[in-house]
């Protein structure tokens, strides 16, 4: 796709030259909506680093004559089966209203049909992208181009008071360690899949593909802190895991819980409040004055209601788009059994 025509704008895949130039555009976006930067160039290196992701064909960036960049997108589909495809995009406040965002979304669309023909013969292929509720102009765009509402999820935060924060009850019989690099990686990954296979819009994918994505996370992230990362056990059995970061990208006084769950047969005793009080106490003691998390507002397992028993409370929403590329079979998870309850 070629946007030469909008007044000089040129449109082509982004490049590691690049990154610093989007990183800026990117905090320029959030810093008009929220007055925070929340984007960080070793982290969006290392996201461009992901195997299986492609610079080539799976990024645009939207510049005009003298070099700036003021557009952005990138879809991700490197997961098996292809039948739910991510995109994000911005667009510089300044550069707003001009066909950049249309453009940008022509593009994602265009790409993410590339999935169907990868995708299992009678399935539902979707182009997903996740907005913040403030933005009404990116909710807009998005509506005017076919996308729909479908879920909402939140963040949740608690200023930390490290006088007042809850020791952990663990249920009997558990016992907590951190993280091993060496030796617990595919068990952590394994307790995970099985933990949020209840978790709204799952999709089973290939363990040995999830297991390459993890591994270059941890490996690959200067802020990867496997001491932040907690096991619960039951016996050699990982009941439960809080798998945490030492740092917000707007604040690096802000702790990050990226991973809370909880196996099935250990749910409804406890073990999610523990962990957090356990993730809490450890954050306190580096002199974090608050600690946030991601959640689906609606949670199937009732996390969202874990967390505001532990006094956490919503602070942010972002809206999830979609649009069906082709109609078929939803593969995503939508509701909990009846065992699962």
């Amino acid at each position: 796709m070629d946007i030469d025509i909008l007044a000089g704008f040129t449109l082509r895949p982004a490049t590691m030259g690049d990154l610093e130039r989007v990183v800026t555009m990117l905090n320029a976006c959030s810093m008009h909506l929220l007055g925070v930067q929340q984007h960080d160039a070793h982290e969006q290196e290392v996201d461009w680093k992901t195997p299986l992701f492609n610079l080539e064909t799976d990024t645009r960036v939207v510049l005009v004559p003298t070099g700036e960049i003021v557009g952005y997108a990138e879809i991700w589909d490197i997961d098996e089966p292809h039948v739910r495809v991510y995109s994000y995009g911005r667009v510089h406040p300044d550069y707003r209203g001009r066909g950049i965002g249309t453009a940008l979304v022509a593009w994602e669309e265009e790409r993410a049909r590339m999935a169907i023909s990868a995708a299992p013969p009678g399935a539902q292929v979707s182009l997903a992208q996740s907005v913040n509720s403030q933005d009404e102009t990116a909710r807009a765009l998005l509506r005017a181009n076919g996308f729909d509402v479908i879920h909402h999820f939140w963040r949740m935060e608690i200023a930390l008071d490290g006088s007042s924060t809850p020791a952990p009850q663990w249920p009997d019989g558990i016992t907590v360690r951190t993280f091993d690099p060496a030796h617990d990686l595919r068990a952590v990954v394994t307790a995970f899949r099985d933990e949020f296979k209840d978790h709204w819009g799952f999709i089973d994918i290939p363990l040995e593909q999830e297991l390459k994505q993890w591994e270059h996370r941890i490996t690959a992230d200067k802020n990867f802190d496997p001491t932040l990362w907690y096991l619960a056990l039951d016996g050699e059995k990982i009941a439960a895991i809080a798998l945490c970061w030492p740092k917000d990208p707007e604040d690096s006084a802000i702790g990050w819980v990226d991973i809370l769950g909880v196996g099935r047969p250990w749910r409804r005793r406890g073990l999610a409040t523990a962990l957090l009080h356990h993730a809490f106490a450890e954050f306190a003691r580096r002199g974090k004055h608050t600690v946030r998390l991601g959640v689906d507002a609606t949670s199937l397992t009732g996390a969202n209601r874990v967390y505001e028993r532990a006094g956490m409370h919503p602070t942010q929403q972002m809206d999830a788009y979609e649009k069906v590329l082709r109609p078929g079979v939803d593969l995503r998870r939508q509701t909990l059994d009846d065992d699962a309850l």
